[in-house]
């Protein structure tokens, strides 16, 4: 066998040298991917972090204690503080970011329910400060948000102040509750085909304020409960059929005020004076069972008690709004939004009393 000439020391090092040379360009491709961070994966990174962080404030002594609607609003603030003045400081996000992060996130199983809110809280600060990253730049600040049937509980949770929102197509308890509570401000929250308890809950509670609140198709119980609740104000209810149990209980309670009411073709049982228990404003109910143990449709302007003679003149109008409620069952969001104001524009010609509940104030 004849020996292969070997190769120059010199060579093999140049070999050998190029050889790491091309490893070195593969580690700089790696660093360069670590660099070029999405910020789906910055918003993935600070949440887990916030989860970690704030979890331990639930086991730490406090003031008062936890569930304490008061205690969670204040678990919130720091939250927010802490992703607008450190975390994200420096990172923009929009409006499709924030949807992809909602995406990711879920249908989480996490261990403990303290996980779950803490992390709708999170949801809730990156709301908030993408509301107010907008106005400052002028944009709009009216934002859409589909679940396409995922499960998200305790989204939103605590947001403070944010102008427009749409959700729909969710499953999930205490979906948005406390937006705009304890001194926030919400303008518009509307709601379609949401499943799931106390959504809705305690909006523009605590000497907060909501504009109006519109629950189209959903199902749950106790859904916008204490609306407008301890001080709180909440301008404008909807609900159009809605299915559950205490829709809208207890709103303007504790020397709080509900204004005015519509609900069109609701399923379920009420507490007694629930819709606006201690509150002063103006209710129409059209075609609402809530009291009765099987469907039974009544016409019925809760707020000045029309008696039957007075109602008869206004049946064709009822029918018609009640109609177009029925269609809105089952179609596209932009279809639904147009027949919900044709809804609104009818039942402007309802004309609206005034029923004072002094009596039923805590």
């Amino acid at each position: 066998m004849t020996d292969e000439p070997s190769q120059p020391l010199a060579t093999s090092l140049g070999n050998l040298s190029s050889g790491f040379g091309a490893l070195t360009g593969i580690e700089e491709a790696r660093d360069a991917q670590v660099r070029n961070q999405t910020t789906l994966d910055k918003l993935i990174e600070v949440g887990e972090y916030v989860i970690t962080k704030y979890i331990s404030e639930f086991n730490a002594p406090k003031l008062v204690p936890y569930k304490s609607s008061e205690f969670q609003n204040q678990l919130y603030i720091k939250i927010y503080k802490e992703i607008k003045e450190q975390k994200l400081k420096e990172v923009e996000f929009t409006e499709k970011d924030l949807q992809q992060y909602i995406s990711a996130k879920a249908n989480s199983d996490y261990d403990t329910e303290i996980q779950q809110e803490v992390l709708g809280m999170y949801t809730g600060a990156l709301l908030q400060l993408l509301t107010k990253r907008n106005k400052e730049q002028g944009k709009p600040a009216i934002f859409h948000f589909n679940g396409r049937g995922n499960r998200f509980d305790y989204l939103f949770y605590f947001a403070k102040f944010i102008d427009d929102i749409i959700i729909e197509n969710f499953t999930g308890k205490y979906i948005c509750s406390m937006i705009g509570s304890y001194d926030g401000n919400l303008n518009q929250i509307m709601c379609i085909n949401i499943e799931g308890d106390s959504v809705c809950s305690g909006v523009g509670s605590y000497n907060g304020y909501v504009n109006s609140i519109i629950l189209l198709n959903g199902k749950g119980k106790c859904v916008a409960n204490n609306i407008g609740f301890s001080k709180g104000h909440a301008e404008h209810a909807i609900s159009i059929n809605q299915e559950g149990e205490n829709t809208l209980a207890n709103g303007g309670g504790y020397w709080g005020n509900l204004g005015h009411t519509i609900i069109i073709n609701n399923i379920g049982r009420q507490r007694s004076h629930g819709v606006h228990n201690a509150s002063k404003g103006t209710s129409i109910i059209i075609a609402d069972w809530r009291n009765h143990e099987f469907p039974k449709p009544e016409y019925m302007l809760r707020s000045i008690h029309y008696i039957e003679d007075e109602i008869k003149p206004l049946k064709p109008l009822f029918e018609k709004v009640l109609c177009i409620t029925e269609q809105m069952k089952g179609i596209p969001s932009e279809i639904m939004l147009m027949q919900l104001n044709q809804v609104n524009s009818l039942v402007q010609r309802i004309p609206f009393g005034r029923y004072d509940l002094e009596d039923y104030r805590d």
